[in-house]
């Protein structure tokens, strides 16, 4: 006697397109294709070489559809992710030893290793004399006290002037624009 035993799959292949390759919904051939198992089974019952006859058996294996889908695990798109993530993480990792902001630069190792936090701190202090962030002028219509404000007024804007300068604006790309500008009038 023999058993069958069928089962019922369905192959998806990748065929040969640009989406296959970016990492897009892949175009796909459906091939369906049958699957048996055979086992052979001896009947003891029956010796008598004229009674002599076979028994098959076909049933199915399962009623579940098998689906094989070929897939690329490396595309376009998964290899931008993964330099996306690196760069992502290289990023933070340099803004947290270094610094980013050009207000404040000093970041895990300036503070912590060099000291820079504490160094610029007292120049500052030392460059800069401290002044307040709002300090309102008086409207006083004396000619002597106009004077007296114009000369700290003055003195304030050089001051955020020489702060701006020196702590958070890149000097020499304003003194280039500067120059091509003076170039331009002239010319």
């Amino acid at each position: 006697s023999y058993d069958i035993q069928v089962s019922r799959n369905i192959k998806q292949l990748m065929t040969n397109s640009w989406k296959n390759y970016l990492g897009f919904t892949p175009d796909l051939e459906t091939i369906p294709y049958c699957t048996s198992i055979i086992a052979s089974n001896v009947i003891t019952n029956n010796t008598d070489p004229n009674s002599l006859y076979s028994i098959i058996n076909i049933e199915p294996y399962s009623f579940i559809v098998e689906v094989d889908t070929d897939q690329k695990s490396k595309t376009a798109l998964n290899l931008f992710g993964l330099f996306g993530g690196v760069f992502g993480i290289l990023t933070s990792l340099y803004a947290f030893l270094f610094g980013v902001k050009a207000i404040q630069p000093w970041g895990l190792v300036q503070r912590t290793v060099f000291k820079v936090n504490k160094t610029a701190r007292s120049q500052l202090l030392t460059t800069l004399e401290s002044m307040q962030f709002l300090d309102h002028l008086n409207n006083d219509k004396d000619n002597l006290e106009d004077q007296v404000s114009t000369k700290k007024l003055k003195k304030r804007l050089d001051t955020l002037q020489l702060f701006l300068r020196d702590y958070v604006v890149n000097a020499q790309y304003l003194e280039q624009i500067n120059e091509n500008i003076n170039r331009n009038k002239n010319s």
